[in-house]
């Protein structure tokens, strides 16, 4: 590599984490302010620990679903995936806005984050609760099951669909502004109750199965409730689709400078051509299904590699987003997996290289 790009790389890592530092810091300092103002008004439990009369009263179920499973990937892409419950929590406050759950502590009125419910580090979770709007809305739902809550395509896919898709199909759903775009398609027959906003709701009782540090790590028992779910919604019948596809972000924020020349080189190769966020997921199941190589910038829409048998991925990477969450996708689902590192969005792609690493993507797997 040339000292130029060295110094390039070093100066992306160095602000990228600067800039990550600084929001935690106004984050912690916020937590502190608040504690110092009297209003520290959260905490988090965790229900398995939880003192029984408060358990009584707020958990109505708490039932073992799955193990913990470590998933041995290649080159160092080992993940242990937590042991999962299905909890059930009677008259829980939802903030629809993330799917954190939180219980009411009659004893001092505060509001008690259930660490089950949380991705990651509850204690990060709860720094960012406090900037929340405190106002809860009170919701006559009955029973209802927390529905899809992440903006992103890629964990709602492949960490909360599969979580729907294993509980049963009678209790309705829940779903906030995150989640209504999936909502018929996942939810089958099961009735929806839109809640739409930010604010906090309180519900009658909650159904979900547990988080805890998997945020990006797909789960094979989830890979396997994904195919079987592609199977059910379409026959496969793909004399019409392309086998080779690049996704396309010209749309989005995190296009490089140059990726209209980038679309160019791939089509010289016989790639098509596509934008996934105007599709269904399930036209997107259908449309991927018989792929044999899919490449694009990083982002949500390589996720679709999932949907095809075994195809190759070619993931164009940006060094300041560096992040192996699609590698280890291909690495438990069976699939060949390549990566094309270039300095950020900001900056163009070296085409020349490019053009090599793509001259042999193509080529016929031995």
């Amino acid at each position: 590599m040339s000292p130029r790009y060295r110094i390039l790389e070093i100066y992306l890592e160095l602000k990228f984490f600067t800039k990550r530092r600084q929001e935690l810091k106004r984050r912690v300092f916020r937590r502190l302010l608040f504690a110092l103002m009297g209003i520290n008004y959260r905490d988090s439990i965790n229900l398995r620990n939880t003192p029984r009369s408060f358990h009584d009263l707020s958990v109505t179920g708490y039932k073992f679903v799955s193990p913990g499973l470590l998933s041995k990937g290649i080159d160092g892409l080992n993940h242990f995936f937590d042991e999962r419950f299905l909890i059930t929590l009677k008259n829980p406050v939802v903030n629809l806005s993330n799917g954190s759950l939180f219980l009411i502590d009659t004893a001092t009125d505060h509001l008690k984050l259930i660490e089950e419910s949380v991705v990651g580090l509850p204690s990060l979770r709860l720094i960012e609760e406090e900037s929340r709007n405190d106002k809860i809305r009170v919701l006559n739902s009955g029973k209802v099951k927390i529905g899809i809550t992440s903006r992103n395509y890629f964990h709602a896919v492949i960490e909360q669909v599969p979580r729907i898709l294993r509980s049963d199909n009678e209790t309705p759903v829940l779903l906030g502004p995150n989640g209504s775009w999936l909502g018929h398609e996942i939810y089958g027959k099961s009735a929806l109750i839109y809640a739409p906003g930010k604010e906090l709701v309180q519900v009658d009782e909650a159904e979900f199965i547990s988080s805890g540090f998997d945020s990006g790590f797909m789960h094979p028992e989830d890979l396997t409730i994904l195919r079987n779910f592609q199977k059910s919604m379409f026959t496969n019948n793909q004399v019409d689709r392309p086998t080779k596809v690049y996704i396309s972000r010209l749309n989005s924020r995190r296009s490089p400078v140059n990726e209209d020349d980038v679309i160019e080189l791939f089509k010289n190769f016989g790639f098509t051509v596509i934008e996934p966020s105007s599709q269904t997921l399930v036209e997107q199941m259908s449309y991927f299904a018989n792929i044999s190589h899919i490449a694009g910038i990083s982002g949500a829409g390589l996720v679709n590699g999932l949907w095809g048998k075994k195809p190759k991925m070619l993931e164009i990477m940006p060094f300041d987003r560096l992040n192996r969450c699609f590698e280890f996708m291909c690495s438990i689902s069976g699939q060949k997996y390549e990566s094309f590192i270039f300095p950020s969005h900001k900056f163009r792609i070296d085409l020349m290289k490019l053009e090599t690493r793509l001259s042999n993507f193509v080529l016929p797997t031995s």
